[in-house]
């Protein structure tokens, strides 16, 4: 690739870069993420292709480079970089279709979140048997039949998504196109877990009222 060639390339990747800066307040299309990546292969093939490269060009290759990595949060909101890796299988040295967010402070508490989550969790299973033991004693009702299927649904279906892989990135699906931020999305399945331990714990303390009107009910069955 000549020396005009390499300065075209990027030229081009620098309208791109700004294109997608400027559309970063208006959310930027999958095209335009990807026309910059692709630019950006560009001036990779043009710099592997032993060019001698003046150091003007070279360093305007640096700054655009530092322009891009400061998109990368925004890109990893409206992309899935790791889909499109699958598909189109980069090297690995083009590090501009491996970005990543910048780490946010609150990531540094997802252990904590997620050991909350999983104890929640374990402890609501806990209540679903207890619970539903009492319900399959003897036949049971319209009543008995829907808290247990209930119950048990919303809790398999929290536990599946905190504790394998395909229910993390279900999960995370759901919450992104809730437009819930990434840092803050083991906080809400947390307060989820919590939500719903506390509902089964309410349930259970209140066992003996329902039992009480199991029991008026059975005596009005007997009466008629």
């Amino acid at each position: 690739m000549a020396i005009s060639e390499l300065e075209a390339v990027v030229e081009s990747y620098g309208v791109m870069l700004t294109v997608l800066e400027t559309a970063a307040t208006t959310h930027p299309s999958k095209h335009q993420i990807l026309d910059v990546l692709k630019a950006r292969d560009e001036v990779y093939t043009g710099l592997t292709n032993k060019t001698q490269a003046s150091k003007e060009i070279l360093m305007k290759v640096i700054l655009l480079d530092e322009r891009l990595k400061k998109q990368a949060g925004l890109i990893a909101l409206q992309v899935q970089l790791s889909d499109w890796r699958a598909s189109l299988h980069p090297p690995a040295e083009a590090w501009w279709w491996f970005l990543e967010p910048p780490t946010n402070q609150w990531d540094s508490f997802d252990w904590l979140w997620s050991a909350l989550s999983v104890t929640c969790l374990t402890a609501s299973l806990s209540l679903v048997v207890d619970i539903s033991s009492r319900f399959l004693t003897g036949v049971p009702d319209t009543l008995g039949a829907f808290t247990i299927t209930t119950q048990s649904v919303l809790t398999l279906l929290a536990a599946g998504g905190a504790l394998t892989k395909a229910g993390q990135e279900g999960t995370e699906r759901i919450l992104k196109s809730l437009n819930i931020p990434k840092h803050f999305q083991k906080e809400v399945q947390c307060g989820f877990a919590v939500s719903l331990l506390l509902c089964l714990a309410s349930f259970r303390f209140l066992l003996p009222q329902i039992a009480v009107f199991y029991k008026i009910e059975g005596h009005r069955a007997i009466l008629s």
